[in-house]
This record gives structure tokens, sequence and C-alpha cells, in this order.
């Protein structure tokens, strides 16, 4: 089983995925009900205007809220931070793949400096 611990700031860190209609990504959505106990399936009241948590068939996800759009125009892909860590070909891996922790503060100017900078890489 891995788990994975993500601390989440003022600014952009994630990986991306394809892009993906939303009809497409709905159908490898699974309940969150039966995630294991350490699990988080809920986003920080900070971020819950504009991110959601998902439960798939590849493991947990955090993506853009309805009404929103994580864009990385570089790449032409939607923004997702998966729990499955994963070179694009990700494994149906359910609740295997899952966040125990999920934390919002502000990124300081450096931090954010850095952020920007490994995504323009």
């Amino acid at each position: 089983m891995r788990t994975l611990g993500v601390i989440l700031g003022f600014g952009l860190i994630a990986s991306t995925g394809a892009a993906q209609s939303s009809a497409a990504f709905d159908s490898i959505v699974i309940s969150c009900n039966s995630a294991p106990q350490d699990a988080r399936t809920e986003i920080p009241a900070e971020l819950a205007q504009w991110a959601t948590l998902s439960c798939t068939r590849f493991g947990h996800v955090i993506r853009a809220k309805n009404g929103w759009v994580w864009h990385n125009p570089r790449k032409n892909h939607f923004v997702r931070i998966w729990a499955q860590h994963s070179d694009g070909k990700f494994v149906e891996s359910g609740h295997e793949s899952y966040f125990k922790e999920l934390e919002f503060r502000q990124l300081s100017a450096s931090e954010t400096d850095s952020a920007n900078a490994a995504l323009a890489a």
C-alpha cells in the first residue's frame, strides 16, 4: 500500500494529466465510503472553494471544483494532483493510493518563485 502526505500552498504545485472530458473523468470515479480509515477524503476548508477530492479507480485525486479549470498551457493538460505516483501510466489501485494528510498554507514570495520555476521547467 502506498500512502502520500501532501502540503498544498497558495501557488500551483501539481502534476498534470492528459486533457479529459468531465464525462470521461466521471466514469472512473468510485465512492469514498470504503477508503482506508486514515485517508483524507475531504479538502481543507481554505481550498474547498476551488478544489475537490475524488476517489477513483486509479487512486485519490485533487482536482478543480466544478466551475474552475486548472490548466497547464505548455502541455495542454488539465492539472490534477494524484495520490498515485506515475509517469503517466496509471494502474487501477482504487483506495490503495490515497492522501493521509492535506494542509493549506500560504507560500512565501520565494517559495512561490521556486514553485513557478519548477512548473516552467
